[in-house]
């Protein structure tokens, strides 16, 4: 039985774990990120104090999101402490601070965090195509132009933009009403939260 081939655009944090949580028996998986490296911004907030998540009671801590009727079905099925049992289990201990938000504990960096994250990636044979940056579409195709400038167009089954600012971009080259499967399952994803992208698609590729 031949693999269904995902393509994830975008390399931070949402299609991180998309990427690493996704059967590779099933599906041939390849991110598209159209810098040189992951996880840029992961890095960059680092700099700010590393809160990974918060540890309050889930009824609490969905009444951060708007709105919170879409949200809380997503954050129950998995939680802020599912998301730190993963990381536990990647390698990554967290502790819970004076806040209430939760941190890597004391000596681990954001780039150690990332590296467990790519360790991850590579054990679920996930392919990620540096300098890629999306363009748009060449009929059913996705077109991406290359750090050469050269423009590569990408066949895919099932397509999954996992970043905000692609989310605009898709619907100035699509008009509302012409945004259409095609033969494919094109999920349109507004946040960059980890939680939240793992199970808004999970019920379907998971």
């Amino acid at each position: 039985m031949s693999k269904q081939n995902i393509a994830i655009i975008g390399g931070g944090p949402a299609s991180l774990m998309l990427a690493c949580s996704l059967d590779a028996n099933k599906y041939a998986i390849s991110i598209y990120e159209k810098n040189a490296a992951l996880g840029r911004k992961f890095l960059v907030a680092g700099k700010g104090g590393f809160n990974l998540t918060h540890s309050e009671e889930l009824s609490q801590f969905a009444e951060r999101y708007y709105p919170k009727e879409f949200m809380e079905p997503f954050l129950n099925h998995f939680s802020n402490t599912d998301f730190r049992n993963w990381l536990k289990f990647i390698g990554i201990e967290t502790y819970v601070g004076t806040s209430k938000r939760v941190f890597p504990i004391k000596g681990i960096k954001p780039i150690e965090v990332l590296n467990a994250i790519e360790t991850v990636l590579k054990k679920n044979n996930v392919s990620v195509y540096y300098n890629y940056e999306w363009k748009g579409w060449n009929n059913e195709q996705l077109t991406f132009q290359t750090s050469n400038y050269q423009t590569s167009n990408i066949t895919a089954d099932i397509i999954v933009f996992a970043l905000v600012a692609l989310v605009g971009k898709l619907l100035a080259v699509r008009a509302i009403g012409q945004v259409i499967l095609m033969k494919k399952e094109l999920i349109r994803i507004h946040f960059i939260l980890l939680i939240v992208l793992i199970k808004l698609i999970g019920t379907q590729i998971l």
